[in-house]
């Protein structure tokens, strides 16, 4: 009976102490572990106007990219530093004058305008997080970029248009939505 009364004492004082230790702030920081993998997927939409030749169009488009990472390396700064690849792209898109264009790297449709996207799957780039998360630096993208759109069908235009779905910039936009949602704030219980 004894034990049974200390256990629920016990139980009465972690509970009070997690319930005082509640109302303090909290601030995020990576917590990641080298050697660990996890999976990311971004779907973005997009609707870009221009105007060819005095009259206004658009190219509205949806692509999808999935994304496997290796935590590398955890620097004593803090610093993650991580190996990430594209393991799929799906892409739509009306661009005017064309008909629609559509890729999914799991298909494998090389004939389409987007064909040449599949040399981005599988290929490792590096990034760099800092304890908050934010993006300090992508490698290898852009130059796998330049490579698959020395072979895009299309052109210029095609060309313009993969640049903002894929590339150093555009991955730390993406980025910035899977580890931006704390960065700079203090959380509090209700966050």
């Amino acid at each position: 009976m004894k034990s049974l009364t200390n256990l629920f004492y016990a139980a009465i004082g972690a509970f009070l102490l997690t319930a005082c230790s509640a109302s303090k702030p909290l601030t995020m920081d990576m917590a990641l572990e080298k050697g660990a993998t996890f999976n990311y997927g971004i779907t973005a939409t997009n609707n870009i106007g221009m105007a060819i030749m005095g009259q206004d169009m658009s190219v509205d488009g949806k692509s999808s990219q999935d994304f496997n990472f290796v935590v590398k390396n955890i620097q004593p700064t803090g610093v993650t530093d991580i190996d990430f690849k594209i393991d799929r792209i799906t892409v739509d898109a009306t661009v005017p004058m064309t008909e629609a264009i559509s890729y999914d790297s799991d298909k494998g449709n090389t004939n389409s305008p987007l064909g040449s996207l599949g040399g981005l799957i599988g290929k490792t780039m590096q990034a760099s997080l800092n304890k908050k998360g934010t993006v300090t630096s992508i490698e290898g993208a852009d130059a796998m970029l330049k490579q698959v759109l020395g072979k895009v069908k299309g052109g210029a235009q095609m060309a313009t248009i993969l640049e903002g779905y894929i590339g150093e910039e555009a991955f730390k936009n993406s980025f910035a939505s899977l580890t931006g949602f704390s960065q700079g704030k203090v959380l509090k219980v209700g966050d």
